[in-house]
């Protein structure tokens, strides 16, 4: 190998221009000298910007939250570097996605229990009982999942929804009167 890609700025260059490291398989940092060079000026900038230091550690969290100055240092340092670093941009949105991916299942108990205190056992169980349709329709509406449907007085969740259904119910605000009065409209005007 004379060669090695830089994995910072993409660029092919030879292995002088790479620092040594005894931790990587080919001995070498994976970064050019430019592109570390070009790291740690920010990096040292500001001594109460430590990012790389506090994130290894394992309570960095604790670290952050203890000091809200310190929390909003590094959001600003996040921020600015998303903003002006398109490779630090790609690889943030590339390891968001795959959290995502990862953990779907979890986002969308997290997103359940936050807004009607089910799991999302509950709701596959509910959806078994409707034998996987709406509740009003009797349809599969295809890959969207099922609106839990509850009653906004009470938090009472009443059934699973297709989003048509649920949208319905919105909009004429769960009024009996007026889907009666729609039905009389739907009756009178049949072909």
């Amino acid at each position: 190998m004379v060669d090695k890609i830089c994995g910072h700025c993409g660029v092919v260059k030879p292995l002088e221009h790479c620092y040594s490291d005894r931790r990587s398989k080919d001995g070498l940092r994976s970064w050019c000298k430019e592109c570390c060079s070009e790291s740690s000026k920010g990096y040292n900038a500001d001594p109460n910007l430590k990012p790389g230091r506090l994130l290894r550690s394992r309570n960095y969290k604790e670290v952050y939250y203890a000091d809200p100055e310190k929390w909003d240092k590094k959001l600003q340092y996040d921020k600015d570097k998303y903003a002006n670093d398109p490779v630090f941009r790609e690889k943030f949105k590339a390891t968001g996605k795959l959290w995502r991916i990862k953990n779907a299942r979890k986002i969308i108990n997290d997103k359940l229990f936050a807004s009607f205190g089910i799991t999302i056992e509950d709701y596959e169980k509910m959806l078994a009982e409707q034998n996987g349709v709406c509740r009003t329709c009797k349809q599969n509406r295809g890959k969207r999942r099922l609106a839990v449907d509850h009653c906004h007085k009470t938090g009472k969740i009443r059934g699973l929804l297709c989003h048509y259904c649920n949208t319905t119910l919105g909009l004429v605000k769960e009024d009996i009167e007026i889907l009666n009065n729609i039905k009389e409209y739907i009756i009178l005007h049949q072909t």
